[in-house]
């Protein structure tokens, strides 16, 4: 059931006030000198307008939309100097029409997204065990989606583009590591493809990394780094999985891309990414090219009212491939948007406003305006 306007546009306002009254770090509880507890919360809410188009032949109204859109509660553990463990238990888009459900495209409702166990064996040699995401695209591996620039994901990327329901997360094993200090980083997954048919072969993924200036080291990465020196990254990912249905298909990914951001001036950064990446299954749902791309600047100067300022810029389009009749998606979308931080520059608190053109295949175009607060704490 879609909510009113009043109570819509009520979940931003309710959660803003939070959001300036909490603006604290992750609790850390010690144990001992080599094991400690972490623990800590990050929510979004949205609220969003869809302009209304004819589908079918028949006109439909707009329609606000309003949902919480994330919220995780995030638990972590450090048994020992090489032992550690983390949880992420995930609510998303609760309360948005028809997403309920805790296996469509990312996960919706409340869902474990993230459980696992690494042993640090090196720096150059990690094994992590459990439910995590898939080494294949660098937006996967963005923190939860709470440090991306844009609004969301490309939903060209984030629903489909592997087979079954659990787009971005799997159950398995990932051995991965950092070698020349950060600059390479490779990612080797096994998964068990759960959400596929139970005939399917293992899923094998992998990822490799090059950081020519400022290293990403860690699991996660950061779409939207806001200060610091420059990151040049650029990855190259393969996903594959055999059977994936009860004909038999195969699925098999191909991506690359690349990141940049850098500082400008002392007050202004740049901030740009973009990918590309090929899916084939079969000639069936999401074989075609996926592309993606955003370029946005991080203004902070002290003499603006309103905090830093972050403008972005995106663009996606799905070209399916010559055989696939009825794509499941759009096939472009150009958007612009706002990120304003009040009071400091951080993902802690974040206020983000999208504007966006959509252009389904064989529709008419349509604007989606949509409002949405962050908070980490």
């Amino acid at each position: 059931m879609r909510p009113s306007l009043a109570r819509a546009l009520a979940l931003p306002a309710v959660l803003a006030f939070v959001c300036v009254a909490a603006q604290s770090p992750a609790a850390v509880i010690p144990i001992d000198d080599t094991r400690s507890l972490t623990a800590s919360i990050k929510a979004q809410t949205r609220l969003s307008y869809e302009q209304g188009r004819v589908v079918d032949g028949s006109q439909t109204d707009g329609q606000f939309d309003g949902s919480v859109h994330r919220m995780y509660v995030i638990l972590g553990g450090q048994m020992n100097p090489k032992l550690s463990t983390l949880a992420i238990f995930a609510g998303n888009r609760v309360g948005q029409a028809g997403r309920d459900a805790s296996a469509i495209g990312v996960g919706t409702a409340f869902a474990v997204r993230d459980a696992w166990v690494r042993m640090d064996v090196a720096d150059a040699l990690r094994v992590q065990v459990g439910r995590m995401y898939v080494p294949f695209l660098r937006c996967f591996g963005t923190e939860g989606s709470f440090t991306i620039q844009t609004l969301d994901l490309p939903s060209c990327q984030a629903s489909g583009l592997v087979p079954g329901l659990r787009a971005a997360r799997d159950d398995g094993a990932v051995v991965w590591g950092n070698v020349s200090g950060g600059r390479g980083q490779y990612r080797v997954g096994v998964m068990d493809s759960s959400d596929v048919s139970a005939g399917a072969a293992p899923r094998f993924a992998g990822r490799v990394v090059v950081n020519l200036f400022r290293p990403e080291a860690g699991w996660f990465t950061t779409a939207a780094h806001l200060s610091g020196d420059a990151i040049v990254s650029l990855g190259a990912g393969v996903d594959h999985l055999a059977n994936f249905d009860i004909d038999g298909r195969d699925h098999l990914g191909l991506t690359g891309d690349a990141y940049v951001s850098a500082p400008v001036t002392r007050d202004i950064r740049v901030i740009a990414e973009g990918s590309v990446t090929a899916v084939d299954q079969d000639d069936v749902g999401w074989s075609g090219t996926h592309y993606s791309a955003s370029v946005g600047a991080v203004v902070a100067s002290e003499g603006l009212p309103t905090g830093p300022l972050h403008p972005y810029i995106a663009y996606q389009k799905f070209e399916p491939a010559a055989a696939v009749v009825d794509p499941p998606s759009q096939d472009s979308e150009l958007g612009v948007g706002l990120n304003l931080y009040p009071g400091r520059l951080g993902h802690a608190f974040k206020l983000t406003l999208d504007w966006s053109r959509v252009s389904p295949r064989d529709e008419d175009a349509y604007a989606r305006v949509t409002a949405q607060t962050q908070l980490s704490f």
